[in-house]
């Protein structure tokens, strides 16, 4: 399992909005990325500088944080510095704050495909997360405690369909032609270190990827975690470190 924190206005919504995606264990309502121990009282009498926030709880082998970042943007109105909807204050900032230290370039890439999509500049916070302080019980859950209560984000969205074309976008994989035909399906990286995931793909599930080998009614492509996901193929091979281990990894007989 691995963790993600989000700020995004009252957690009140964003727990509830979360909690409902696939792939998602657990979501705690709290305070990110603030000095001292706070408490909802102080926090919005301004004696706390913490970010209301939502800490998730995830699987990683059925849903990455790049995934939950695009739900993230989804939701947020990520140009609204201090404010989401009808609250005001610093602590309805909307941040990123990641545990892996690892994901930062990546997380960081993701967003600036978003500011692409907006007139004004963002002001969503991208930091490593420093702390995290549960919130008071009657915080947890609010919305299930409280059906009807307030909430600013739009939960219909849990019943529609989601494509997170940025997603697909920041994943892009560029083509290696000289893959040997019977190279294992697998993630492997680019020598820029991007990961990509190699599969046998059925022409008919219409998938647009780098095809890289052809063979008789199937082609060979990279293809990001997320859409083999989409698509029904759950099972990885292990993670191969370099590229200078494509050939050793080529004699393991494992498939998907």
């Amino acid at each position: 399992m691995k963790e993600i924190v989000l700020a995004g206005g009252c957690f009140w919504g964003m727990e509830a909005y979360f909690k409902k995606i696939y792939g998602v264990s657990q979501v705690t309502s709290g305070y990110a990325n603030g000095q001292g121990t706070p408490n909802y009282k102080d926090l919005c009498a301004g004696y706390f500088d913490h970010a209301e926030a939502v800490k998730i709880l995830y699987d990683e082998e059925k849903i990455s944080s790049y995934y939950l970042i695009c739900h993230f943007f989804r939701v947020v109105d990520p140009t609204t510095l201090h404010r989401q909807a009808a609250d005001f204050g610093k602590q309805y900032r909307s941040g990123i704050y990641y545990t892996d230290a690892l994901e930062k370039v990546w997380i960081k890439k993701l967003v600036a495909l978003y500011a692409r999509d907006f007139q004004k500049p963002l002001v969503v916070e991208v930091q490593p997360l420093e702390n995290f302080y549960k919130a008071e019980e009657y915080h947890q859950d609010y919305l299930e405690k409280n059906p009807g209560g307030y909430c600013h984000i739009p939960l219909w969205l849990e019943g529609e369909l989601f494509i997170p074309e940025k997603l697909y976008e920041l994943f892009r994989a560029p083509p290696f032609l000289d893959f040997p035909e019977d190279h294992p399906p697998g993630l492997y990286v680019t020598e820029e270190g991007l990961p990509m995931y190699l599969s046998f793909q059925r022409r008919k599930d219409e998938f647009k990827g780098e095809p890289l080998v052809k063979v008789p009614d199937d082609e060979l492509y990279f293809v990001p975690k997320e859409e083999m996901l989409s698509l029904g193929y759950g099972y990885l091979l292990p993670y191969i470190e370099k590229k200078s281990d494509l050939q050793n990894a080529s004699e393991e007989k494992e498939t998907l």
